[in-house]
């Protein structure tokens, strides 16, 4: 089980999939209860014909602020610019994709 520390609580990492779109959907919820605590991710149509194999859109803003560098962290999430013989990632090389007033950061999923 991957865990991850967020909003003041340890959290579970479920990976699912959006319904409109084959997009995984990563969502938090806190070890021990259950109680969901975030949905990191959105569903962004419109990305699917561009979006490569393991790759996600997390919603780090409003009330998800922070949540890709607690991803990052954990290892759920790397950056673009990852080096597949050493495994390393940049943190700050991630794309944004615009969603409403604001934009998602795209990133590779890491496990």
């Amino acid at each position: 089980m991957a865990t991850v520390e967020f909003a003041g609580y340890t959290c579970e990492v479920v990976f699912e999939k959006y319904a409109a779109v084959p997009q995984t959907a990563i969502l938090l919820r806190e070890v021990g209860t259950g109680m969901p605590i975030c949905t990191a991710t959105v569903c962004i149509p419109e990305w699917e014909p561009h979006r490569k194999p393991g790759w996600v859109a997390i919603k780090d803003y409003s009330e998800n602020e922070g949540i890709f560098d607690a991803l990052y962290d954990a290892g759920i999430v790397k950056g673009c610019n990852f080096n597949p013989e050493d495994g390393t990632s940049d943190r700050e090389a991630v794309y944004l994709w615009p969603v409403g007033y604001t934009a998602a950061t795209l990133c590779r999923l890491a496990i």
